[in-house]
């Protein structure tokens, strides 16, 4: 009987470099910005880095992304700040118009994480505020308290 090895399968074609190209992929410039005849600026925007286009650039599925930042601790660093550059990407792009606002929305719900605010949290957060009043006892004329005397 032929024991077969614990470690199956196509080996992995995960390399170091993949760190620093990563965040590389994702820390280009947001937009080109030009000039119209009427001297208005315009923001063209670049290319919207994702996770699926980088994949795609390195050879591998964007699952694989995944895999690696389950396996390799340097990788999923890098894949979370290359994350935050994505975020600044979308916020930056947005703010000068570059792109489209439902793009921008969608983009920031469905690929970042973000969500619109429930109402019951502005609840939540009104709840730690305490009234306070004040009670003033005294009050010196003298120190500029036009309400005194």
């Amino acid at each position: 009987m032929i024991m077969a090895d614990a470690k199956t399968g196509r080996p992995s074609k995960y390399e170091e470099r993949f760190c620093d190209e990563v965040v590389q992929f994702f820390s280009g410039e947001v937009y080109t910005q030009s000039v119209d005849p009427n001297g208005r600026p315009i923001f063209t925007p670049n290319k919207f880095p994702t996770m699926a286009r980088f994949a795609a650039s390195i050879g591998v599925h964007r699952a694989t992304l995944l895999e690696w930042c389950d396996s390799q601790p340097a990788f999923f660093d890098a894949y979370k700040e290359a994350q935050s550059l994505q975020e600044a990407w979308l916020v930056e792009g947005a703010m000068v118009g570059a792109y489209v606002s439902n793009f921008s929305i969608f983009t920031a719900k469905n690929v970042l994480g973000w969500r619109d605010k429930q109402p019951d949290e502005e609840v939540k957060h009104e709840q730690v505020i305490q009234k306070v009043q004040i009670e003033v006892i005294g009050a010196n004329k003298d120190n500029g308290d036009s309400t005194a005397g």
